[in-house]
């Protein structure tokens, strides 16, 4: 007698557009599962295994840096350190202002991935 393995199993045919089988394989494949790992997961209630949080969190470690580095840059300039000594006062200006317009982008970037979450 053979044993009952999922390859000799019985399989399921559901009809589905393009898109919406697009939309599977790609819901499948952003949770590290093969298709009919994903149905049958979902089929019988198990989780899926999102993977898209753990990426978020990389993406909010990757942010914090930017931010702690530019923060750095800033204390540097505002403290008026010698190392900037060379550069005149309307350069500093000019670099502080890119620099607090990076810092919007950043937070920016850091909110929408928060709202992500």
């Amino acid at each position: 007698m053979q044993t009952a393995t999922r390859k000799n199993g019985l399989h399921i045919r559901v009809p589905v557009l393009p898109d919406e089988e697009a939309a599977i394989k790609e819901q499948a494949k952003s949770c590290g599962l093969s298709t009919a790992t994903y149905l049958r997961n979902l089929g019988l209630g198990f989780p899926t295994g999102d993977l898209s949080a753990p990426k978020t969190v990389l993406e909010l470690c990757r942010l914090h840096g930017d931010l702690a580095r530019i923060g750095s840059l800033l204390e540097m300039w505002l403290l008026n350190d010698t190392r900037l000594a060379v550069q005149d006062r309307a350069t500093l200006t000019r670099n502080i202002h890119g620099l607090l317009a990076d810092l919007q982008v950043l937070q920016s970037a850091l909110l929408e991935t928060v709202n992500r979450l």
